[in-house]
């Protein structure tokens, strides 16, 4: 039988009578608190017992503090002397517990009550949600403007799409949790100044505890994204960063309380810590990309296999002497392949050889985002190289809906956007196609 136990609580930080309510039941069943932290609360095994909890606020206490500041001690005596005992403390949040059955209430007048969990929440919560807020607005945007320039790539991941749903829930999630407090904060104030009453419901709990849940749903999402995607090692640890930077500085800054560095010297060395680990762990993970990064080369099976169009398909070409570069990404809504087919001996200019990206849309929603992105990067690509342009030409060839040739200035170099119901392809040849050429390719990426 186990005498401890740790539980994930759902309540919002100012929700003192709940948490209050919550701590008398698991008395009852035998259950008293022992540890509050951010991610879990510990209890340990007592003899069921009918007791009265009570949660105050310390607005002077930090979590970077060695010791008790005087005046908590003060206050914590003050409590002792009245029948209250400490079951656990965290920073400026305490939980008493009093076997007295009707012990003498620690704070007694409603708006001391609200006004100094407002100081408290201002200081802590109130605080972290703002700053969350701000992160999760710049990623959200950086990422959105990424998909912006480039939905054909971006969306082709599932990872983007997952970070992108992470961070819009985090946001989510951070404006409602400040518009429940402050909406809470108005109301509390209002009734302690009308009948002085501690008004005892938070708003908003339940979108919260939604959120969360999706926000858990998201991450294992997250997590299966970059599992099976191509990045590898590399994905595993820029994931990894931000909990292993988070660890290291929680356990610098406990050794720091052990080690009795006053508070303030330990909150600078914390926060030095955590930039210094961001930027190196996000340094190795960029130093490990170089080591291991490759161009996706394929063996000739390899790429028979996977590459739906090669050269070889469609002339008479000696396979040896060639090499596949293939990358492919996909998500729920795109799955996109990249293929080049060249030679291994660059010097042979006149060898038949191959480019083509092809773009399997998933969603028709986003069909006609992609393809004025594709046409649009194509036009780009050549800015400079005199003019450019796309001209629509007889699909029929290609048994295509729309086909578009591109031109640099009046000549075309054998470059095509090819647009069937569900996908688009982009496709150079380095030769002079034939009609049959165009046709048999036109059929392998069609059925592919």
């Amino acid at each position: 039988m186990k005498n401890t136990k740790r539980r994930i609580e759902w309540f919002a930080f100012y929700d003192r009578c709940g948490m209050e309510r919550h701590l008398e039941k698991m008395a009852e069943q035998g259950w008293m608190i022992t540890k509050l932290t951010g991610f879990y609360w510990q209890y340990r095994r007592i003899t069921p017992a009918k007791l009265h909890f009570a949660i105050t606020y310390f607005e002077e206490a930090s979590i970077f503090d060695p010791v008790l500041p005087a005046g908590q001690r003060a206050y914590l005596a003050y409590c002792q002397k009245a029948g209250w005992h400490l079951a656990a403390n965290s920073a400026q949040f305490q939980a008493f517990y009093s076997g007295e059955e009707d012990p003498v209430p620690i704070e007694t007048d409603a708006a001391t009550q609200v006004t100094n969990i407002h100081r408290v929440m201002m200081k802590s919560q109130v605080l972290a949600f703002i700053l969350l807020l701000f992160l999760s607005i710049f990623q959200l945007v950086s990422n959105l403007q990424m998909i912006f320039e480039e939905p054909e790539i971006e969306l082709a991941s599932n990872m983007t799409i997952s970070v992108i749903s992470l961070f819009s829930l985090a946001m989510f999630l951070c404006i409602s949790q400040l518009l429940g407090y402050f909406l809470w904060y108005y109301r509390a104030k209002k009734a302690a100044n009308l009948d002085g009453s501690f008004y005892d419901k938070p708003c908003g709990v339940w979108i919260a505890k939604l959120a969360l849940f999706f926000l858990v749903v998201n991450m294992i999402f997250l997590i299966y994204s970059i599992v099976v995607s191509r990045l590898g090692i590399i994905g595993g640890m820029a994931f990894a960063v931000v909990p292993v930077v988070i660890c290291l500085s929680l356990l610098i800054r406990n050794t720091l309380i052990h080690w009795g560095v006053p508070k303030g010297l330990n909150r600078l060395a914390t926060f030095a810590a955590i930039t210094i680990l961001t930027f190196v762990f996000l340094g190795s993970v960029v130093f490990v990309g170089i080591l291991t990064g490759d161009d996706h080369l394929f063996t000739i099976k390899e790429a028979e296999i996977k590459a739906p169009l090669l050269v070889s398909d469609l002339t008479a070409a000696d396979r040896t002497k060639y090499e596949i570069h293939y990358d492919r990404d996909q998500s729920i809504l795109l799955d996109r392949i990249e293929v080049e087919d060249r030679l291994k001996d660059r010097t042979d200019e006149e060898a038949p050889q191959l480019l083509y990206t092809l773009t399997k849309v998933k969603a028709d929603s986003i069909y006609n985002i992609c393809f004025d992105a594709i046409l649009r990067k194509n036009q780009e690509n050549w800015q400079g190289m005199s003019a450019k342009y796309a001209l629509e030409q007889d699909p029929s060839r290609w048994h295509a809906e729309k086909v578009y040739c591109l031109y640099r200035g009046v000549d075309s170099f054998h470059n095509y956007i090819v647009c069937w119901k569900d996908r688009i392809a982009e496709i150079q040849f380095y030769f002079d196609p034939t009609e049959k050429e165009i046709g048999d390719a036109a059929r392998a990426l069609k059925s592919y």
